[in-house]
């Protein structure tokens, strides 16, 4: 009786790390985590990186920030410094998941086109997405407030 107690055991644990090994949804994020996917984005985030074709940009004097509600709307800000002084843009809009929740799309308030980027990292505290613009792919990571 006791053998097959440590067989249960030992074959609980082999389901429990097979499950818990596929559950890695983002090609950068975390194996697992306790927070909803919803829960997770619905924060402010603030741009800390850019890349165009896998290569560092100079965001310097770029400043981006998202802010994701959890009831589905979202705002985004963009200041740039130039010599006259800093251009600030500011938009708002609606946020859904893909069927799979593996993009976010986004739709700018009084439009119907959305723009949708694939998620590759979203923990709360770091939050990494890639997308096509004119035949370059840019990586945006996000740090949370």
């Amino acid at each position: 009786m006791k053998n097959f107690r440590i067989l249960l055991l030992l074959c609980a644990i082999v389901f429990i790390g097979g499950t818990f090994s596929s559950c890695k949804k983002y090609e950068d994020g975390p194996k697992i985590s306790l927070l909803s996917v919803k829960n997770r984005i619905s924060r402010d985030w603030t741009l800390t990186n850019l890349t165009k074709n896998g290569e560092n940009q100079n965001i310097e004097g770029y400043n981006q920030f998202f802010s994701f509600a959890k009831s589905g709307s979202y705002n985004q800000t963009v200041t740039v410094q130039t010599v006259w002084g800093p251009l600030t843009a500011s938009e708002t809009g609606d946020w859904k998941f893909s069927a799979d929740k593996k993009n976010v799309i986004l739709t700018k308030t009084g439009e119907t086109t959305s723009n949708s980027y694939k998620i590759l990292e979203l923990r709360k505290s770091q939050m990494k997405v890639s997308y096509q613009e004119n035949g370059d792919e840019y990586t945006r990571t996000f740090q949370s407030k």
